[in-house]
């Protein structure tokens, strides 16, 4: 499945599920995206997460059928490092899932922080494995 086509079936599910609409700042660079570490050693891209400063819109993917889920866990690096705000997963090629800061309370992140998202594959035992981590600033202005 293609990244383009992921990231407009997210989108269209934003829009029609929570009724969100495409901002201008999605289109003004407001928008980051990770991977899980396992295409460096296979050539493929077990997960992906996605960004969007504008909406503190964030959506994990499963983009391969390697029987792993994908869970990112989703920290405030200037408040608390160490401490998950909270973790978002799916499992299964070419689903995804999405939150927002619509939704309140921990998914309204804090405005002018660095965000760190820690990404990675889940196994069936539930072990972590694959993990990325990244780092990008949530400015809307």
């Amino acid at each position: 499945m293609s990244i383009r086509k992921i990231v407009g079936t997210c989108m269209l599910t934003l829009v029609t599920v929570t009724g969100l609409a495409v901002s201008p700042a999605h289109a003004a660079g407001y928008y980051h995206i990770g991977y899980t570490a396992d295409w460096y050693w296979d050539g493929y891209r077990g997960g992906s997460v996605e960004f969007w400063t504008y909406g503190d819109e964030v959506c994990v993917t499963d983009r391969d059928a390697d029987n792993h889920g994908v869970r990112v866990y989703v920290f405030d690096a200037d408040y608390s490092p160490d401490k998950y705000l909270y973790k978002l997963g799916i499992g299964g090629e070419g689903r995804f899932r999405c939150v927002a800061a619509s939704y309140g309370g921990v998914y309204n992140l804090p405005e002018h922080h660095t965000i760190r998202f820690k990404i990675c594959l889940v196994r069936s035992d539930g072990t972590l494995t694959a993990c990325n981590n990244y780092h990008w600033r949530n400015l809307n202005s």
